[in-house]
């Protein structure tokens, strides 16, 4: 009974650890399985996951970790970064951050780092969290490390930073002003802008974040902007158009403005983005142009005028000789006629004055009375300049001859008392004009040196009582382009011109200036040693002759004084006013010409072509022509046709009889030479 009790006692303890072990052997299952999962969680996790014991040596990696070192996880478990990294720094770095968790117990948080594998040399960017690992059981402490890949968030940082600079080099850096605008209560204000547009317009960056654009902008743009320019730029619709911007020192801008919206909140457009491209300069070029035009319309109008002038002078200059040639010399009709005549001389050199000053044409450099010229700008100017400004001026009647080209001296007067008179607008002053001979001792060494055999130079001072040039910029005045005035009020090239002008002539230009004070300027340009004639009428012996003459001319006033003229010089004269009926007439009788004297401009047929035909049906027969002003295209096509013999309206009696007398005795001296 007892043995059947143990044994019934016995197998009982079996069944409970049977029991006992099958739920043990459960447990193992539920652990292995959690434990598979765990790992599977681990191993699957792209963060690298490690445990290190104090030593530095792994106690658990998970695969993303041991793949860094294209090891197993089995494989990595008890080496050191040592055994498995060739980076001799980064293993110092790990070593000495682990050592900061041990020591202080705390996690440490590694924001960046870059990371490159000793493999393939590839550069990563990771994030690592650094704790205190406390195991069950385990009396020292371990670090988990848990670092995340954020190398592609790095490089989309990495690229959105580059393209934030280039954004800021864009807007920072571009030749054209920039400006992001919001919209408050109505009103454009100033978000954002690029230095240029500081500059330009003489702020300071914190002088124009947040104020109102209307406050750069003059009136007449302030209107266009106010009255739904902002409101079409806000909605796309604008389109590009000129504005004008307002300086600091109140110096007006002239831009080209494009602007489009500036999308904010949820892509809705509560600004704008704007760009101004300065064209001050090629606005001032414009204006130059227009004023070139205007100049080319009023020479053309000025030649159309002087050709009839011409004409009416002709007749006043030939009678008026002619009535010389006949009264006694020291009678009242004498006297008379003589300042009928002197001014008819002095309104000849005036309209060929203007004519070369309005025609566009090449340098003529021929001796000039310069006086003239200055006296003739001077009149100019008088009328344009405020009374404010008294201009006096010291012209010497005994000036020498300069060889120049007077259209460009009168460019120079004209530009330098243009800039005399800007420094002296604001307070009024006194420009004084000098022109006098100076003796080659009185002039600067390298003009005598450039000059030695010239014994007088003509001296043209300007002076004024202006503003003054400041010493640190008198040395770049004739620098192109380099002005001091304010923008809009000048281009930089008037002294410029000056200097290439005057060099051109063999001058020079000196510049004494005084802040405060004025400024004056002197020109230098060599003297031709001849006295200039006076406009007197003297009576004198003149070459005449027998010969016949063909004279053509539209004028029957200009007819008939030179017909007077060549008669009194003992010619036959057959004249005519019409070209058509010159032609017939030596058609009919060519052989009874000795000479045709025509003038250019006239109807139906032109001096030009009239000798044209002539000399076709008479070659060799000489041509006078005459001109009221630059009629022909080049001289070179007038010789071409065969004429070269050329006289200038209005005629003198004197020119006349030396043309007409050269061209007879050269027509007789080639028949002589060209005779058996």
């Amino acid at each position: 009974m007892r043995i059947a009790n143990k044994q019934h006692e016995t197998g009982g303890e079996i069944a409970g650890l049977k029991k006992q072990i099958k739920a043990l052997q459960a447990q193992v299952r539920d652990l292995q399985a959690t434990q598979n999962i765990l790992h599977s969680i681990l191993d699957t996790n792209p963060n690298h996951l490690s445990v290190k014991d104090g030593e530095g040596a792994f106690v658990f990696a998970n695969k993303a970790m041991a793949d860094v070192y294209n090891l197993s996880p089995q494989e990595l478990i008890g080496k050191k970064e040592r055994d498995c990294n060739p980076d001799v720094e980064e293993i110092a770095r790990f070593h000495a951050e682990d050592k900061e968790v041990l020591r202080t117990g705390r996690p440490l948080m590694i924001a960046e780092e870059q990371r490159i594998s000793p493999e393939t040399g590839n550069s990563r960017w990771v994030q690592t969290v650094k704790m205190p690992l406390q195991l069950k059981g385990k009396d020292s402490r371990y670090v988990l490390g848990v670092s995340t890949d954020i190398t592609e968030r790095k490089l989309t940082e990495l690229l959105l930073s580059e393209t934030e600079e280039r954004y800021k080099s864009l807007f920072s850096d571009a030749p054209v002003m920039y400006i992001i605008t919001r919209q408050e209560d109505g009103e454009a204000i100033i978000e954002d802008c690029n230095a240029l547009f500081c500059d330009t317009l003489k702020y300071t960056r914190n002088e124009v974040i947040g104020r109102k654009l209307a406050d750069f902008y003059t009136p007449a743009s302030r209107r266009k902007l106010n009255e739904g320019g902002y409101l079409a730029a806000l909605d796309g619709t604008f389109q590009i158009q000129e504005r004008q911007l307002m300086t600091n020192d109140n110096q007006i801008v002239d831009t080209l403005l494009n602007a489009i919206p500036a999308p904010h909140h949820a892509h809705k457009s509560c600004g704008t983005f704007a760009m101004y491209l300065d064209i001050s300069r090629q606005k001032s070029l414009e204006k130059q142009l227009r004023q070139a035009q205007k100049m080319e319309a009023i020479g053309t109008l000025a030649g159309g005028i002087a050709h009839d002038f011409n004409n009416i002078l002709a007749a006043i200059l030939g009678y008026s000789e002619l009535n010389l040639q006949d009264f006694e010399e020291g009678s009242e009709y004498f006297a008379n006629s003589e300042k009928i005549y002197q001014a008819a001389l002095r309104a000849r050199d005036l309209v060929r004055q203007i004519l070369i000053f309005s025609h566009q044409r090449e340098y003529e450099y021929r001796e000039t009375r310069i006086d003239i010229v200055v006296k003739e700008a001077l009149k100019l100017l008088r009328a344009t300049l405020p009374s404010t400004i008294a201009i006096k001026q010291s012209i010497d009647r005994q000036c020498c001859l300069v060889k120049a080209d007077p259209s460009q001296i009168h460019q120079v007067v004209m530009n330098l008392c243009t800039n005399s008179f800007h420094a002296m607008r604001r307070f009024g002053g006194e420009l004084s004009v000098t022109l006098k001979r100076s003796p080659a001792e009185e002039v600067p060494d390298r003009l005598r040196e450039q000059h030695p055999d010239v014994s007088g130079f003509m001296r043209l001072t300007i002076r004024d009582t202006g503003s003054g040039i400041p010493p640190h910029i008198i040395e770049r005045i004739f620098d192109p382009f380099f002005t001091t005035k304010k923008m809009g009020e000048g281009t930089g090239i008037g002294l410029a011109v000056v200097h290439g002008i005057i060099q051109r002539h063999e001058g020079i230009v000196d510049v004494e200036s005084v802040v405060d004070e004025g400024t004056k300027v002197d020109i230098l340009l060599p003297a031709v040693v001849k006295t200039i004639p006076e406009n007197t009428f003297k009576k004198e012996k003149m070459a005449g002759g027998t010969e016949h003459i063909l004279l053509v001319d539209d004028e029957d006033v200009i007819v008939n004084a030179s017909t007077r003229m060549l008669e009194r010089l003992g010619y036959q004269v057959t004249a005519t006013s019409s070209s058509f009926q010159a032609l017939e007439l030596f058609q009919t009788r060519a052989a009874d010409f000795d000479l045709v004297l025509t003038d250019q401009t006239m109807p139906d047929l032109t001096g030009l072509q009239l000798a044209e035909a002539i000399l076709a049906i008479r070659p060799g027969i000489p041509v006078v022509l005459m001109s009221g002003f630059n009629e022909l295209s080049s001289t070179a096509t007038a010789q071409a046709a065969g004429i070269q013999y050329y006289l200038d309206k209005p005629i003198r009696m004197a020119d006349i009889s030396s043309t007409v007398r050269h061209a007879l005795d050269n027509r007789m001296q080639k028949a002589a030479i060209s005779s058996p």
